[in-house]
């Protein structure tokens, strides 16, 4: 056996034993009477016991009277001990079953005493924190909304009353959207709320169709458009859904079938462009509006590789465009693009614009990665690059922008150089 190979199994064993004493530990953690779902929680003055069995008040066996904290740091460590938080199910279940039997004002307390932020990546409380907080939203709904707007745990700061009401409207829009309705959003939430009560209503809006085909022919012609719009949006990221929209596209007047097209479209891309693309191709509509989503799916994903490194994909987001609209001119939005991936990913930009065939768009192209490493790049580099372009008025023009960019730089060094010429002469003092 290659070494290789051995090196392989020893790791998987090594793994699959450190895996099999976590699971272990869990069963008997769980198992010592911690949570279970026979048991019910009763609060006094924020303690209590389990109660083994629904309506007795005889205790696991063995097991001692455990104070609030002492479940609160039993908790903790269980969050502490996993290999990851994320993705252990049962963690996340068994910690909802011990969150629902305890009181809203104890867990309300419970999440003012974490901290929602830590410099420290291995540090579980603000994810446990999170955790609490959107378990309990959809218990204690406006009450826990209104009291982290009003009492923000972090002074000034709304994030926790805008995830409590997230997680609120997600689980119970209906409940959600009396309370909007009611006035009692405080003061401090009053920006979010349009957004919240549309969302809310979205929700309903596909829970109960015939309710919301009722609601749109009460709306005027700007709301019922709006509503469908944030409808097609709801429907990005869901398979079923998707084919619902498509399907009422299909056979919409073309104001309502633009509404729904372009929100649905452009959601999906920000999860898929590639299905986002194929099915801008599939649908019919008109030329300008076809233009106006696929340069706008095209931008959108390619400047994802700005924010966070090149995309492996780049290349073939970029292309995609290209293949789909043929021609010379270029717009301005798909050139900011070129601009920004040539100063970022100067290589990956070439060799695409090698392959691409003679005429004006390469040499609109060419230019882009000039004009890209203006601030940064060598004068002299810079300057071979100009003769990639064959266009003479084009050639000729950023080749100006080029010494113009040499002479800038020349003059701020010798600026920055006089300056510390200067702060040295400050520092040793005058010469004898």
């Amino acid at each position: 056996m290659k070494r290789g190979a051995v090196i392989f199994l020893q790791a998987m064993a090594v793994s699959v034993a450190l895996a099999g004493g976590y699971l272990a530990g869990t069963r008997s953690f769980f198992q010592s009477g911690w949570v279970s779902g026979s048991m019910e929680w009763e609060s006094s003055g924020g303690s209590g016991d389990w109660n083994s069995e629904s309506g007795g008040a005889k205790k696991t066996s063995g097991e001692a009277a455990l104070s609030w904290d002492e479940r609160k740091t039993m908790l903790f460590k269980r969050w502490k001990s996993s290999p990851c938080t994320s993705g252990d199910f049962e963690l996340q279940e068994e910690s909802r079953q011990f969150l629902d039997r305890v009181p809203v004002p104890d867990l309300e307390a419970w999440i003012r005493e974490l901290p929602s932020t830590s410099n420290d990546e291995t540090d579980i409380r603000p994810y446990l924190r999170r955790f609490i907080l959107e378990a309990l939203a959809p218990r204690a709904g406006g009450y826990l909304v209104k009291s982290l707007a009003v009492h923000p745990p972090n002074q000034g700061d709304m994030d926790d009353a805008r995830a409590a009401l997230r997680s609120w409207l997600q689980s119970d829009p209906a409940a959600a959207l009396a309370w909007m309705e009611r006035g009692e959003v405080p003061a401090s939430l009053k920006d979010e709320i349009e957004g919240a009560r549309a969302d809310a209503r979205t929700s309903l809006d596909w829970k109960d169709p015939e309710a919301f085909e009722k609601r749109l022919a009460g709306l005027n012609e700007e709301d019922r458009l709006e509503a469908l719009a944030s409808f097609a949006c709801e429907a990005s990221f869901d398979p079923e859904k998707r084919e619902v929209v498509l399907r009422r596209i299909s056979t919409a007047s073309p104001e309502d079938a633009k509404a729904l097209r372009g929100p649905l479209l452009r959601t999906m891309g920000q999860e898929n462009w590639r299905l986002a693309v194929g099915t801008m191709v599939s649908l019919p509509m008109p030329d300008e509006e076809r233009a106006d989503i696929d340069l706008s799916l095209t931008t959108e994903a390619a400047k994802i590789g700005q924010f966070f490194g090149p995309r492996p994909e780049q290349a073939e987001i970029m292309q995609g465009w290209l293949d789909r609209n043929p021609g010379e001119a270029l717009p301005e939005k798909y050139l900011e693009v070129t601009e920004g991936w040539s100063s970022r990913d100067e290589e990956g930009y070439r060799s695409w614009l090698e392959r691409q065939p003679a005429g004006k768009r390469r040499d609109i192209l060419a230019a882009q990665l000039i004009r890209g490493n203006l601030a940064n790049g060598n004068p002299s580099e810079l300057e071979e690059r100009v003769g990639l372009i064959q266009d003479e008025a084009l050639r000729a023009e950023v080749r100006q922008q080029v010494e113009t960019a040499r002479l800038e730089k020349e003059a701020r060094e010798a600026k920055e150089q006089s300056e510390t010429e200067a702060r040295r002469r400050e520092v040793s003092g005058p010469s004898e």
